[in-house]
């Protein structure tokens, strides 16, 4: 009797143990275009930002929408940096990039730098849908010192994969990439 008490104990402490374990947490960075992208613009010095994001969308987890307005935020799928620092990092390489950019200035930049063009961005919406589609809902404008050159908005839809999060982190890289090759067509008029 002694023994199966004990043989109980030693399978409650075993359940118990599984019990009090989470999955892994897995992290992800938005990636930049690649070095092989066309340059489309010639803008010597590039100003970009700020670049702002909606509150919901700035946290650690990755968010995703439920149908209905309803949003999710993921348990164990998160950003592995601030995603507003992450994004405008991204843009700023996809920018300089494609506007053969000899130097690119993150906001704030020293007064004593002045810049050819300014990118503002603002992000409205950036999650993938209940189907897995990502979306990237922006308005965008183009400066140069305070004369607004051009002002645009960017509606970016991309099909993704639901629950697959790696899926939805290269996704959203794309639409980045897609808003950044949008702003970088319109840097020409504003030369």
């Amino acid at each position: 009797m002694r023994h199966a008490s004990l043989m109980t104990l030693a399978i409650a402490a075993v359940l118990a143990g599984c019990a009090g374990r989470n999955p892994p947490t897995h992290y992800y960075l938005l990636q930049a275009l690649a070095a092989r992208d066309a340059v489309v613009a010639s803008v010597p010095v590039l100003g970009v930002g700020p670049v702002t994001l909606r509150r919901y969308l700035n946290r650690d987890a990755i968010v995703t929408g439920a149908g209905g307005g309803e949003l999710l935020l993921a348990d164990f799928e998160h950003w592995a940096e601030p995603l507003q620092d992450n994004v405008a990092q991204v843009l700023a390489d996809n920018l300089g990039r494609l506007a053969g950019a000899s130097q690119v200035l993150a906001y704030p930049w020293p007064h004593t730098r002045p810049v050819d063009v300014q990118v503002e961005v603002d992000i409205g919406q950036f999650h993938a849908e209940a189907d897995g589609t990502v979306v990237l809902q922006a308005r965008w404008s183009l400066y140069r010192g305070d004369v607004l050159l051009r002002a645009g908005r960017s509606d970016i839809r991309l099909p993704g994969a639901s629950g697959d999060y790696r899926v939805i982190a290269t996704r959203q890289s794309e639409a980045l990439a897609a808003m950044s090759r949008e702003i970088a067509a319109a840097l020409p008029a504003a030369r």
